[in-house]
């Protein structure tokens, strides 16, 4: 197991879960509560000691792994609305990078979201409508936007129109680590393999 590659695959992964999770709300209207605690999380970690400091735990990445796995192999169970999802949050994430002034608006807003965090839950609807609002404010401006599909029973609800946006935010976030690590997006479709085999490593170790 390469070290550099577990520690690209694991942001991958993250990326993964958070737009299966968006499939989720869209198609369903709910989401686990555990692993959105997981994600909102990754907001606030900004100074991780390690790659699996950011997630927790590993297997708390065990779905966005076998997204992940699904979709480079293209198996029967690849979801190839995901696969869309995750090339846009990508692009994305590119777009942020080459603008010194949206990453430094991100990063403030985000101390700020921290310290509201020492007197509100994480989970309260305060907190979810304030990281959904960066995302609005200083993600949204950046890129074409993504259409999400879905029933339109629940992408009327306005909480969970927050919670999408909120985790197309942390989906950025695992994007961010995803090319500190060394990713880019020509892996997606020259080292497909690679990726697969590593998710896959990881899922069994």
């Amino acid at each position: 197991m390469s070290k550099l590659l577990y520690n690209q695959v694991l942001p991958l992964s993250g990326v993964y879960l958070a737009a299966q999770m968006i499939q989720e709300i869209a198609r369903s209207g709910h989401i686990s509560d555990t692993h959105l605690e997981m994600m909102l999380n990754t907001l606030l970690n900004t100074e991780p000691n390690s790659i699996e400091d950011v997630y927790g735990e590993v297997s708390h990445l065990a779905i966005g792994l076998q997204t992940m796995e699904d979709a480079m192999t293209r198996s029967p169970q690849a979801n190839m609305q995901i696969t869309r999802y995750v090339i846009a949050l990508l692009g994305m994430e590119r777009q942020l990078s080459r603008s010194q002034k949206s990453l430094g608006e991100l990063s403030s807003r985000l101390e700020t979201m921290k310290r509201r965090q020492l007197h509100v839950e994480l989970l309260d609807d305060a907190m979810i409508e304030g990281f959904a609002q960066i995302y609005s404010d200083v993600l949204r401006p950046l890129a074409q936007p993504i259409h999400i599909l879905g029933e339109g029973v629940h992408l009327k609800k306005p909480r969970n129109q927050y919670l999408i946006r909120t985790l197309l935010l942390c989906a950025v976030r695992s994007a961010v680590l995803w090319r500190q690590m060394g990713g880019k997006r020509r892996h997606l479709l020259f080292s497909r393999g690679k990726l697969a085999k590593e998710a896959r490593q990881i899922l069994t170790s």
